[in-house]
C-alpha cells in the first residue's frame, strides 16, 4: 500500500510539472484493482531476503527459486513481485557501484538487419533466422480455433485462453533469449558496432508484417 501510494504522488507531481511547462497534462487515470499485476516492497521495510527464502510483511516467506545469485557487492533496494499467467515472479532492484566495462578487442563490425537472414555481418558471416512464431504457427492455430468453438466467458473458454497465452508467451521468451545470448556474444567479440537506424513502425506491409514481428 506504501508503495501505490508513493506511484500516486509521482502520478500527481508529473501532473503538476507537464501543467507548469504547458505540455499537455494527462490527468492520473483511475486503476482498477484488476488492472494491478504487480506489486513493490522495499527491502528491510517490511521484506527481507535470507538465501531461498523471501520475506513479505503481511504474506510470511516464500520459497523462492532463484533465476541466478544476487550480485555479492551490490545493495537489494526493492523487490517487485509480478503475475504472469499462472506464475509468480520476484524481481529484485539492485543499487550496484559503477562498473567500467572494458573491452579488450580492437575488432569493428557493421550489422545489417533482415528477414530471410536474421542478420549480416561486414565480414560477411550470416546468422540464420531462428523463426520462433512461424515454427509454431501450426499450434497457435489449432490453439486459437479451440478458443473460438467455446462458449465465450465460460470455464473452458477461460481454460483454452490461458493455454493459447502461455504458447504466446512461450514464444515471446524464445525470442528474447535468442536476442539477449546474440547481443552478449556480439558485445564481447566487438569493440564497435555500427547498426542502420531502422524505423520499424513505419515498415508496414501486409505480406511481411508477420515475418517483421516474428524477428524481432
Amino acid at each position: 500500500m506504501q508503495q501505490t501510494l508513493r506511484n500516486l504522488d509521482k502520478a500527481y507531481q508529473t501532473f503538476f510539472n507537464r501543467l507548469k511547462q504547458g505540455s499537455k497534462p494527462g490527468f492520473p487515470r483511475f486503476k482498477s484493482f484488476k488492472r494491478f499485476k504487480s506489486f513493490t516492497s522495499i527491502i528491510e521495510d517490511g521484506c527481507s531476503i535470507k538465501e531461498d527464502k523471501l520475506y513479505i510483511q503481511g504474506i510470511g516467506n516464500l520459497k523462492i527459486n532463484k533465476h541466478r545469485e544476487l550480485l555479492k557487492d551490490g545493495k537489494p533496494k526493492q523487490v517487485v513481485v509480478k503475475n504472469i499467467l499462472d506464475k509468480w515472479y520476484a524481481i529484485f532492484q539492485i543499487e550496484i557501484p559503477k562498473i567500467s566495462y572494458i573491452n579488450n578487442s580492437n575488432l569493428i563490425t557493421g550489422i545489417d538487419l533482415g528477414i530471410d537472414t536474421f542478420a549480416t555481418l561486414s565480414d560477411d558471416t550470416k546468422i540464420e533466422n531462428p523463426r520462433y512464431y512461424r515454427t509454431s504457427e501450426k499450434k497457435m492455430k489449432r490453439l486459437n480455433r479451440n478458443v473460438s468453438r467455446k462458449k465465450r466467458y465460460s470455464k473452458r473458454w477461460k481454460k483454452a485462453i490461458t493455454l493459447l497465452a502461455k504458447h504466446h508467451n512461450h514464444v515471446a521468451n524464445q525470442r528474447l533469449d535468442f536476442h539477449h545470448k546474440l547481443s552478449r556474444q556480439l558485445s564481447i567479440k566487438y569493440k564497435t558496432i555500427a547498426i542502420e537506424d531502422l524505423n520499424i513502425n513505419n515498415m508496414h506491409d501486409r505480406y511481411l508484417n508477420k515475418s517483421i514481428h516474428d524477428v524481432g
